[in-house]
């Protein structure tokens, strides 16, 4: 079956890939999105579904829903229910690897399954409800820099999960991230360059044949893979920032064709990137 895909994320402000918002409970069928969700119940009951697990929600309840999880909710028996959301995409806090003390606890998370519980009871637990209200309080009245303030709203809200384990820390993972640590720095500054294989390999002291398996093993991509996810997230970017055309921004991050580019960009992100634009720039 087909599920329904939302659309990707720009707040009103045009910068901040983050909005957030009051639910009066209501029906909502299944569908799934790249970006990261936070739930809070304030009051009433709800019946959620997330990945076909079934999850009834009270007051002070709080839900978290990874990038591309199915799901759907409805209120639950004749109750009301009404809730806060924030939605955000992943690029508000992944580091993309520029950041090495971050990735240790930050890239579990984007990883498929990285929660241990989607659903968390905070009856009582004033610590997190202060962060989710000192969200909901910047967001509303909009204060010079209070896009800053609610990314570190969500920083907080990420390292309460990990203290809580709820998020797990792979030591062994972040090691081998140390490793690649100059090459991933070299790329994130060059990513628009003809970046070879064996350039890579030399550069981390390694065989070829060795480096391709050890980056996948890593970092869960192939190196290839790898360069390209980060030219199509400048691509994103460009397409919602400039008004270049699509080959124009192709060749500038390091394409050498414009087709190609639209079908890795397809594959990532499920439309064309001329869909993209249009569906996104009307919230700009």
């Amino acid at each position: 079956m087909q599920w329904h895909r939302e659309n990707n994320i720009l707040s009103d402000a045009g910068e901040l890939p983050l909005i957030a918002f009051l639910y009066d409970g209501y029906e909502l069928r299944h569908h799934w999105h790249t970006y990261v969700e936070f739930l809070y119940i304030i009051e009433g009951q709800m019946l959620l579904n997330i990945e076909n697990r079934e999850l009834i929600g009270k007051k002070d309840d709080f839900f978290v829903i990874n990038p591309q999880d199915i799901h759907c909710s409805q209120p639950y028996g004749n109750q009301h229910c009404l809730y806060f959301v924030i939605q955000f995409e992943p690029s508000i806090i992944n580091p993309d690897f520029q950041s090495i003390f971050e990735i240790k606890y930050l890239l579990p998370f984007f990883e498929s399954q990285a929660l241990h519980d989607n659903h968390l009871h905070l009856e009582g637990n004033s610590e997190l409800k202060a962060i989710l209200d000192g969200i909901i309080k910047e967001y509303e009245q909009k204060n010079t820099a209070y896009e800053l303030v609610i990314k570190g709203n969500i920083y907080q809200i990420f390292a309460w999960l990990i203290r809580k384990n709820l998020v797990p820390v792979h030591q062994e993972k972040f090691s081998g991230i140390l490793h690649l640590k100059e090459l991933l720095t070299y790329i994130q500054v060059n990513y628009f360059s003809d970046i070879s294989l064996k350039f890579a390999a030399d550069m981390t002291g390694m065989s070829y044949s060795y480096f391709s398996k050890y980056f996948k093993k890593v970092m869960g991509k192939s190196f290839t893979g790898y360069i390209n996810y980060i030219r199509l997230k400048e691509a994103e970017k460009l397409l919602l920032t400039t008004d270049k055309n699509i080959s124009e921004i192709a060749y500038e991050v390091g394409f050498g064709s414009a087709n190609y580019f639209i079908r890795l960009f397809q594959k990532e992100f499920d439309m064309s990137p001329l869909k993209f634009k249009r569906d996104n720039i009307v919230l700009l």
